[in-house]
């Protein structure tokens, strides 16, 4: 039991490893890779037994493959609560599906066209699901600092997260546990946390900063559907953790509607 124990361990380690080596591959897609931030999330259940097939059909993803864009909403003890509503870059018009080794890939439909933001989905069909995020963007007063709003890590954790448990319901292992990571890194310019692309000021004063060369990672276990608000909350508290000279950060709460299953 430990022996497997183990090997299931080292099996999962190598294959995030070869997401995030794989992962460093998108920034080409950027006007400045050299100065520029990524975040990545990857979900790999911890079964092997997830086989998924016919997962692409009439140019486009099979529809009940397709990530469910839930709404997500945030209350802390001081605030009332709002949605996380930073998930544009992911949203809108403009995307494309193709197919790609053992699964199916969606990107913006720019051509060889290169901007300052790229974003992409995968889902395999061993039940691997990610989401990518990659970023040259200075933001207004920010100078040469590139900028990444507080919200979308756990906007985007939160959609990956649904995604996964649509995925494993339609498979006979409905109930297959799936651990998440988050990975992002920092090239060249240090990255402001920040609200709305201008309080630079008072992300500085609090310390919300990735100095450049930052390689950070985080990984969580996804159980039962009735979990996920709790999962998002444990990745809120980790994630806002990551800055030490922070300070504490606010418990919050996360509900989660339009599953749309």
């Amino acid at each position: 039991m430990k022996r497997n124990t183990i090997q299931k361990i080292n099996d999962l380690n190598e294959k995030f490893s070869v997401r995030s080596e794989r992962f460093q591959e998108e920034f080409r897609y950027l006007t400045d890779m050299e100065n520029a931030f990524g975040i990545r999330f990857t979900a790999i259940p911890e079964t092997s037994e997830i086989h998924l097939d016919s997962i692409f059909c009439c140019g486009t993803i099979v529809e009940k493959f397709k990530e469910p864009h839930p709404r997500v909403f945030i209350q802390k003890a001081d605030s009332g609560k709002r949605i996380l509503d930073d998930m544009q870059y992911f949203s809108g018009g403009g995307f494309t599906w193709h197919t790609i080794p053992h699964g199916v890939r969606q990107v913006p439909a720019v051509g060889d066209t290169k901007f300052p933001v790229h974003t992409y989905r995968e889902l395999h069909s061993d039940g691997l699901v990610e989401m990518g995020f990659v970023s040259d963007f200075c933001g207004h007063n920010y100078g040469d600092d590139l900028c990444l709003l507080s919200d979308l890590p756990i906007a985007v954790f939160a959609n990956l997260a649904v995604w996964a448990d649509r995925i494993r319901s339609q498979t006979p292992i409905s109930t297959a546990e799936y651990i998440i990571e988050m990975e992002i890194c920092t090239k060249g310019r240090r990255v402001i946390l920040t609200h709305d692309y201008t309080a630079a000021i008072f992300a500085i004063r609090n310390g919300t900063i990735f100095p450049p060369g930052t390689k950070e990672s985080l990984r969580c276990s996804l159980g039962d559907s009735e979990e996920i608000p709790e999962c998002v909350a444990s990745f809120y508290l980790d994630f806002w953790n990551l800055f030490p000279n922070h300070g504490y950060a606010e418990k919050a709460v996360f509900t989660i509607e339009e599953l749309n299953r």
